[in-house]
């Protein structure tokens, strides 16, 4: 499982069956694929914005990005941020 915080959700709710096996409740099933989409999301997020970064080269002069490369970062940022704003509503 990829999502740190759903396997330990998961891992602190089990109850442990006589014959060995784990259980959980629909609402801890819920509350973990809950944790895990959002770690996918944050995952998903952080790949957007090194791609984004990956696409600005440096100016050969001084080593520096281009001038408006921190502009359009947050842009990106706020833009991504604001798409799941609308996706939640």
């Amino acid at each position: 499982m990829k999502s740190e915080k759903a396997k330990s959700f998961i891992d602190n709710d089990a109850i442990q069956m006589n014959n060995g096996d784990r259980m959980i409740d629909a609402s801890t099933a819920c509350t973990a694929v809950e944790l895990a989409e959002q770690e996918a999301e944050e995952r998903m997020r952080a790949k957007a914005i090194g791609a984004f970064d990956d696409m600005w080269f440096e100016n050969g002069e001084d080593g520096e990005f281009e001038p408006d490369y921190e502009y359009h970062r947050r842009n990106f940022i706020r833009k991504l941020n604001k798409e799941d704003e609308v996706q939640e509503a």
